[in-house]
């Protein structure tokens, strides 16, 4: 989701444990719910979790430095995964951290089925918890899945009204990007900046059924985030609109202080996207997150971030 993504709470599993308990604003699960399926009866309870799994429960691959270029290290990392590796990407789910050396000559990457992480998902509902994403335990940022933009909550008419707003951005942008190829950044920004413009007027007539939605406090924070860097993500646009060809279709642009992220799908090769992308002051370092995966009409869908930094 553009804007609203839910939050949960932190599930982890744990030896010493027989049966589920919460300790200090978290889930402490049984280590035998990742071995197989549990047979005790269905909780009624909808509990949204973010799950953290024991390191145990990936294959660890350390990818020295010396084996890949020096420049776009971490494009070729994920192009390295596909390459040398016997698994497809519509097989696992991956990602790749750096050690906490400063100084490593070494990458991290985390590999885990998909068959195994939809099992375990599936125990976890049955048990009444609803995962938003699954992570590698004690690695700060490793997620290997993410399912919050899948949740649609839908628990309040204005939680609905603020990501149709938020889409109708989204959607008009493109549109008008793709109908006018040439046009002009200052024609751009004028015309976005008016399309934000609206979206604030429409945001005081939301925000007294904001205010009464206690649940939703995350979404009234990241609409009045919106609201106040519209020049920022006016700015994001008009990258993304100069740098990405005509063949590539965008379903998703989220952001926040340290980086952006988009998700889509490209009618020729994701990765040949990847190493084409120029290279920017302001948005630098693009590298996957995730796996590229196929989509039923034969395009590849990924998930591309990239590093905010200095406009200077």
């Amino acid at each position: 989701m553009f804007l609203g993504e839910p939050k949960g709470i932190s599930l982890r599993f744990a030896d010493e444990t027989k049966h589920l308990s919460k300790k200090h604003h978290e889930f402490v699960a049984p280590m035998s719910w990742l071995n197989g399926p549990v047979t005790d009866a269905a909780e009624r309870r909808e509990t949204l979790v973010e799950v953290a799994l024991p390191q145990s429960f990936f294959l660890r691959r350390e990818i020295p430095h010396r084996n890949l270029p020096t420049r776009d290290r971490e494009k070729a990392i994920v192009l390295n995964t596909l390459q040398e590796t016997p698994f497809s990407a519509n097989d696992i789910s991956f990602v790749v951290t750096r050690p906490q050396l400063s100084n490593s000559q070494s990458s991290i990457q985390w590999i885990a089925k998909k068959t195994e992480i939809e099992r375990i998902a599936g125990t976890l509902r049955q048990k009444g918890f609803v995962p938003l994403s699954f992570e590698v335990e004690g690695v700060p940022g490793a997620i290997v899945e993410n399912y919050k933009s899948s949740i649609k909550p839908g628990r309040t008419k204005a939680f609905r009204a603020l990501n149709a707003i938020s889409a109708m951005i989204i959607a008009g942008s493109l549109s008008y990007s793709n109908a006018m190829p040439g046009f002009q950044k200052q024609q751009v920004t004028k015309k976005l900046e008016s399309e934000i413009a609206a979206l604030s007027r429409d945001a005081l007539q939301l925000r007294q059924q904001l205010d009464e939605a206690t649940s939703q406090e995350q979404v009234v924070a990241n609409f009045e985030k919106l609201v106040s860097e519209r020049v920022f993500s006016t700015e994001l646009l008009v990258f993304l609109t100069d740098i990405l060809p005509d063949d590539v279709w965008l379903t998703d642009i989220s952001y926040n202080q340290s980086q952006a992220t988009i998700r889509g799908s490209i009618s020729g090769s994701a990765a040949q996207l990847l190493l084409s992308l120029p290279r920017n002051a302001k948005f630098a370092n693009p590298a996957f997150v995730g796996p590229i995966s196929k989509t039923a009409e034969g395009r590849e869908r990924f998930d591309l971030r990239f590093k905010i930094g200095s406009s200077q």
